[in-house]
């Protein structure tokens, strides 16, 4: 069983060496000039300089880590690799830039700044070795080392995804439909889990008026499954051939309180209420939802359902008003709503005037 280490050789770099803010444009020149760049501030590092640090050799250094780190950048987001490492995310990174240079840097400043530019160098070189790409930047050639090992990065949607390892070349290859790194995976990073990299096991308690009221079910949740969607896929939704027995729309009270910071929502929903004649309460804000719920009084289970189906949501969960209210709200605040519609991010912030 492979060592998993605590932190890549990215994380150290990025989390530990490098304790100094850049800026995040939009700006991306052609590989090439980024290339030629890279090369030219080397060669001004390697240039020999006094003892005292001035200015120009901090901006020198700091335009190295810069740059350095947007080819890191679009390595990653080329081959897949440490992507969530990347500011902005993939296919088109914020392009980095650093901030201006004090006045006067100190020789701890240069010191940082030049472990920091060694660290990301020899990851570049990971990269490029590993991936077969601008291996002419690569001192002493790819796979020429005492060691028979070679340094490799866990690609994304593997169990292991980041996690720098090594493998001897020599000792894979031997199914013809992979690379040795292809293997080498296969046996260091665990399972290629796709879209599933994140899932979690949940559970809910199906709601009233679902086809599995009440029945507790669990399920693998891959992260974009929110409550609402959970209880229409696993509990069922509301039977919408059953027959309800529907009071009049005009002796029930019905509050809508709108949980998004999507403007006037539970304004637009009470007047859509309203015209079906129920009698609605001024709307009111409620704090953060993420998905949108009906509440019911004792004894006014059947109405909220009713309204559920008239708005063609029926699939929203039902639940019992609790005390107190949920959505910051008080008793006081619901008058004499039976029903309390509370809006989340969903469909119901979305509906039309």
């Amino acid at each position: 069983m492979p060592t998993r280490s605590a932190c890549t050789l990215t994380e150290t770099a990025r989390l530990h060496t490098y304790r100094f803010p850049l800026v995040r444009t939009t700006l991306k020149p052609r590989p090439t000039v980024l290339l030629v760049a890279l090369v030219a501030l080397v060669t001004v590092l390697l240039s020999p300089v006094a003892s005292a640090q001035t200015q120009s050799d901090f901006e020198v250094r700091d335009q190295l880590i810069a740059n350095q780190e947007n080819l890191l950048n679009t390595y990653r987001c080329l081959f897949g690799v440490s992507t969530g490492a990347v500011p902005g995310g993939c296919p088109t990174p914020h392009w980095i830039a650093p901030d201006p240079a004090p006045a006067n840097p100190t020789q701890s400043d240069i010191d940082v700044r030049d472990g920091l530019i060694q660290s990301q160098e020899a990851l570049l070189n990971v990269y490029r070795c590993q991936f077969d790409v601008d291996t002419q930047l690569v001192s002493g050639g790819c796979g020429v080392s005492e060691s028979p090992l070679a340094t490799a990065v866990c690609p994304d949607n593997f169990d292991g995804a980041g996690m720098e390892f090594q493998y001897d070349p020599d000792d894979f290859q031997s199914d013809p439909a992979l690379t040795a790194f292809g293997e080498a995976v296969e046996q260091h990073c665990g399972e290629w889990c796709g879209e599933w990299c994140d899932t979690t096991t949940e559970t809910i308690v199906c709601p009233p008026g679902t086809v599995r009221s009440g029945e507790s079910v669990t399920f693998e949740n891959p992260g974009t499954l929110d409550e609402g969607d959970a209880i229409a896929i696993f509990c069922g939704g509301s039977d919408a051939s059953e027959e309800l027995d529907c009071r009049d729309p005009s002796t029930i009270g019905v509050l809508v309180a709108n949980g998004t910071d999507v403007t006037g929502a539970a304004g637009r929903l009470s007047g859509e209420l309203n015209a079906a004649n129920y009698v609605t309460l001024p709307p009111r804000n409620a704090s953060p939802q993420t998905g949108s719920a009906f509440y019911y009084r004792a004894g006014y289970e059947v109405d909220a359902r009713c309204i559920a189906r008239l708005l063609g949501e029926s699939e929203k969960p039902l639940w019992p008003m609790p005390d107190p209210p949920p959505g910051g709200l008080t008793l006081e605040s619901l008058g004499n709503a039976f029903v309390l519609i509370l809006i989340g991010l969903d469909s119901l912030a979305q509906r039309p005037g």
